[in-house]
């Protein structure tokens, strides 16, 4: 048995796991991360 944490932005229930040639592999997609819009405002004066 193996365990380790999930990053806080880890959708827990679209977890996969498939093992081939012994290899296990886990793919843990994760939320995308919205980063505030940024706007240029012209100061005249």
């Amino acid at each position: 048995m193996r365990r380790f944490r999930l990053p806080e932005n880890a959708k827990v229930d679209q977890v996969k796991a498939s093992m081939e040639n012994g290899v296990l592999t886990v793919t843990v997609p994760k939320e995308e991360v919205k980063k505030p819009e940024v706007k240029a405002i012209e100061i005249s004066g």
